[in-house]
């Protein structure tokens, strides 16, 4: 069961300035012409269709990422938009035999034949509500381009801990996201924040360029930072990794909900043995 709420809120500064003073600053500096620097506008009624756009073209596939703001902060020449959003989930589960004691459901953690394990357990979870701060602009020279930084309170002590902080332009994003190896758009929804088992999901600092080459066919290649995730032998140690892991896929889509794709990565990994 799991219960979501989406809720933005927006706060409005406001000074209160004396009479006097205020009457001799608006003599030296006149008040200029038309709406302000800043225009709040509905995602639904305003006509800055094109900015809107930008936010839903650039909506990320995955089940768990939040979706286009309701509301939106933008300049008056309508050229940039900034998004704030997110959602409260809450999820409540009920362990019927004990199966793994950890909020999430990971295969990994199921106990051995014969090792203890608690029989029965309720558990409720709310620290994968998800806030982000998402600006769009369209440019002559870069296009449109994409900042964008979201995060949960998955960390140590139930903490804010980053999902996700990269650029995007002109094909190119740096910075911290999801994995150039994976399909987000293939991933099936799940109440569970684990997601599916067997599925790849990761997330690295990185440099990646996706391009369109015919309609419907779409490549990508990027370059990424290495990381180590296992468990080694006895006497085999982790050592400090020297090349980076080099992703790419080729991906053809024949329609908006359907697509073949097929990828690869390459790269190194160094280990000791002691």
């Amino acid at each position: 069961m799991k219960t979501i709420f989406k809720s933005m809120s927006c706060v409005a500064l406001c000074a209160i300035i004396a009479a006097p003073v205020f009457a001799q600053q608006k003599d030296l500096y006149p008040e200029p012409e038309g709406p302000g620097p800043v225009v709040i506008i509905s995602k639904d009624k305003n006509g800055k269709e094109e900015l809107i756009n930008v936010f839903e073209e650039t909506q990320r596939p995955h089940f768990h990422d939040p979706r286009a703001p309701r509301f939106l902060l933008t300049d008056q020449q309508g050229k940039f938009a900034l998004g704030i959003g997110g959602y409260l989930k809450t999820t409540m589960e009920y362990d019927f035999h004990g199966i793994v004691d950890d909020v999430d459901f990971i295969p990994a953690f199921i106990p051995q034949p014969g090792a203890t394990a608690v029989r029965n357990q309720f558990q409720m979870d709310a620290s994968t509500s998800t806030i982000f701060l998402k600006l769009v602009g369209r440019t002559r020279h870069l296009g449109n381009f994409i900042v964008y930084t979201a995060g949960n309170f998955r960390g140590s002590g139930k903490t804010f801990e980053l999902r996700n902080a990269y650029l995007s332009f002109l094909g190119f994003t740096m910075g911290y996201d999801t994995g150039l190896f994976m399909d987000l758009a293939a991933a099936p929804p799940t109440i569970d924040f684990q997601g599916p088992d067997g599925m790849t999901f990761y997330r690295a600092t990185q440099l990646r360029y996706e391009v369109s080459l015919i309609k419907g066919l779409k490549v990508g290649i990027g370059v990424e930072m290495p990381s180590v995730d296992g468990t080694p032998a006895k006497n085999v140690r982790i050592g400090k990794q020297r090349m980076p892991d080099v992703p790419a896929y080729v991906q053809y889509s024949w329609a908006k909900a359907g697509h073949i794709r097929v990828g690869g990565s390459c790269g190194a990994r160094l280990m000791r043995i002691r």
